[in-house]
């Protein structure tokens, strides 16, 4: 068999299979909703009814209670919240539909358990 042949065939199978991956970026795009959150490992509810809604490079979200807007940047597993204050998100067991989101807010803890919708 033309070893260009196998080339050309690995070439186009390997292109194809990353155009149909979706970039983590693509994934984390649109309106999350706080499922559950806890404050230090303790389940709260203050976040009942909060949002995190995320386009190309803006964050919209009523966690902090105002709807407030940022730009954010993504580094690999971490969101940095640029302004008003920086703020650093782990994404945690990023998934489908689900997102885990971890940050530290003036010396405490909090996670976000996050339903696409």
């Amino acid at each position: 068999m033309n070893p260009r042949l196998i080339l050309l065939g690995l070439a186009l199978y390997g292109s194809s299979c990353n155009d149909s991956k979706p970039s983590q970026l693509e994934q984390l795009s649109g309106k999350w909703a706080v499922y559950e959150a806890w404050r230090n490992d303790t389940k709260t509810n203050t976040f009942d009814g909060a949002f995190f809604d995320f386009q190309s490079d803006i964050m919209i979200t009523n966690y902090q209670g105002d709807v407030m807007e940022s730009k954010y940047i993504q580094q690999s597993d971490t969101l940095v919240q640029m302004e008003p204050e920086t703020i650093q998100y782990i994404i945690e067991k990023p998934h489908k539909d689900t997102l885990y989101l971890s940050t530290q807010l003036h010396g405490t803890l909090f996670k976000f358990l996050l339903i696409k919708g």
